[in-house]
This record gives C-alpha cells, structure tokens and sequence, in this order.
C-alpha cells in the first residue's frame, strides 16, 4: 500500500482505473505506440496552454504589486505609506 500524508491510497488508484476502463477505454485503446505518444503531447500542449491564462494574469499582478509598492513611498523618510 502507498502512503501520501499518512493516509493509504490504494483505493484511488483503483478508482481511477476503473473510471479510466469503464468511460474511456474506448476511447484511447484504439491507440497504440507512436499515435499514443502524439496523443499524448497534444493534451499536454491544450493543458498547458490553459494553465498559461492563469499564470500570465498572475504575472500581471506581480508587476502592479511590485509597481504599487515602489510609488507608495513619501518623501525622504522612506516609509511606507498605507
């Protein structure tokens, strides 16, 4: 049995497989070899893209953070203002 944060999590990993065989397998085992392999990269690529919407917005956020707190200084004491 493996063990993630103490806990066994065998029962998933049989859950996932049995969800994967019951919807889909028909689906994916048409596939074999190199096909698989292409299949593969391109829901890779498609998660990937997706993910990047989040990041280049969090990116964007950084910077107005970052630009934010470079202007909220007064004067010559250098303080913060708030």
């Amino acid at each position: 049995m493996r063990y993630l944060q103490g806990k066994g999590y065998c029962l998933k990993e049989y859950n996932i497989g049995r969800h994967y065989k019951s919807k889909h397998a028909s689906t994916y085992n048409d596939l074999s070899g190199k096909l698989r392999s292409d299949k593969f990269e391109i829901l890779k690529q498609n998660l990937l893209a997706q993910q990047s919407i989040f990041t280049k917005r969090s990116c964007q956020n950084e910077s107005r953070k970052s630009k934010f707190s470079s202007s909220s200084y007064s004067g010559d004491s250098r303080e913060a203002v708030y």
